[in-house]
């Protein structure tokens, strides 16, 4: 809700607890891009969340998004 920062966090103690979730991953991936922090360890993430979750259609879209650029 406008707090980045604050759901980056958050997003990143989750992945501590959950690293193999991918809406976890996604989540912290996206989060990151949002944030203009570390783009390759988001598209990592992103990446890794599409491969766990191939059919869902946010994470692939937050993925093709990142990758633009």
């Amino acid at each position: 809700l406008g707090n980045t920062e604050k759901a980056l966090d958050y997003a990143k103690r989750a992945y501590a607890v959950a690293p193999d979730n991918p809406s976890v991953m996604d989540t912290y991936g996206w989060l990151l891009v949002q944030s203009g922090g570390d783009r390759a360890k988001a598209l990592s993430l992103l990446r890794g969340a599409a491969a766990k979750a191939p059919a869902n259609q946010t994470i692939r879209n937050h993925l093709a998004q990142a990758q633009k650029g």
